[in-house]
């Protein structure tokens, strides 16, 4: 439903995504993860049509952004993380407006306005709402035309604890209607919560992509005596290892399965001093110099 191939854009003689590839079935909430910075909302304007990309393809439910940007955006629904609200307009009237403009029939307001709770402030103008509350009024905009692919940049920003699981139930309930989610955050725990799968971005590149399911179970930290990049090589090489992470004097390794044994095996002829637990992903975020 997303495939997103060599997607570049530059912005003031800068390079800020670099070729990103990315797909996403549906049925998937596939979370963007990395720190401020790394490229998540430059990429979520682009898929959203937005801002152009310098040179790539974006295919959004077989539908190409660029030569059938009309047919593409009617899928679509997308979240900013910055809420484009008009101040003047009620709760009621932005979910009206977006329902109207796109051709939906308007029995959708009320029951969107209680499914993300909303109803206690429906008829009140979005500019005395908080952040939180007009962080909802935003996701039940992008939701409320029942979106196939929907778009969400750090939509649990401002939340408090009930709405955040609230809104992690609507999300999960979206993709298991057939809908595709790409859901933007720079929380691990976050995209653990809600995502089955994680596309890391660092300075606007693509270092990996995780299946969170079991991830960080079997992840560990491999010191050795001996400091030399073919340890790395040597972790690589073993079957089931996802990726290598070099981590100060020890190298961080991330796989689904059980394989310890292996490992130590592997690291053995470089003079092994001890294995640990580790959390591979929280490496590949943050930046040390990922593998796949």
């Amino acid at each position: 439903m997303i495939h997103a191939s060599g997607v570049t854009r530059s912005r003031g003689g800068r390079v800020i995504l670099h070729g990103i590839e990315i797909v996403a079935e549906a049925g998937e909430v596939v979370g963007l993860l990395g720190v401020n910075g790394a490229g998540k909302t430059s990429l979520l304007e682009i898929l959203a049509g937005v801002h152009p990309a310098d040179d790539g393809r974006i295919l959004l439910g077989g539908h190409d952004l660029h030569q059938d940007p009309d047919a593409t955006r009617r899928q679509l629904g997308f979240a900013p993380e910055h809420p484009p609200l008009s101040d003047e307009l009620t709760v009621r009237e932005h979910l009206t407006f977006v329902v109207d403009l796109r051709g939906v029939d308007r029995a959708r307001v009320p029951t969107t306005l209680d499914t993300h709770g909303l109803r206690e402030v429906a008829d009140h103008p979005t500019s005395v709402l908080s952040q939180g509350w007009r962080r909802r009024v935003a996701t039940a905009c992008a939701m409320v035309h029942d979106p196939t692919v929907l778009l969400l940049d750090e939509p649990t920003t401002g939340l408090d604890p009930s709405a955040r699981l609230a809104l992690r139930r609507h999300v999960r309930d979206h993709a298991d209607r057939g809908g595709t989610v790409l859901w933007s955050t720079h929380e691990i725990a976050e995209a653990r919560a809600v995502c089955s799968r994680v596309v890391v971005l660092r300075d606007g590149r693509v270092v990996a992509s995780v299946d969170l399911e079991g991830a960080g179970r079997q992840d560990v930290r491999v010191v050795t005596a001996v400091q030399d990049p073919a340890v790395g090589d040597a972790l690589r090489a073993v079957p089931g290892v996802d990726t290598v992470a070099r981590d100060g004097e020890g190298w961080v390794v991330h796989t689904g399965q059980d394989v310890r044994a292996a490992i130590a095996r592997a690291a053995a002829p470089f003079d092994l001093l001890r294995l640990e637990p580790a959390d591979a992903l929280t490496h590949l975020v943050v930046g040390s110099e990922p593998t796949p």
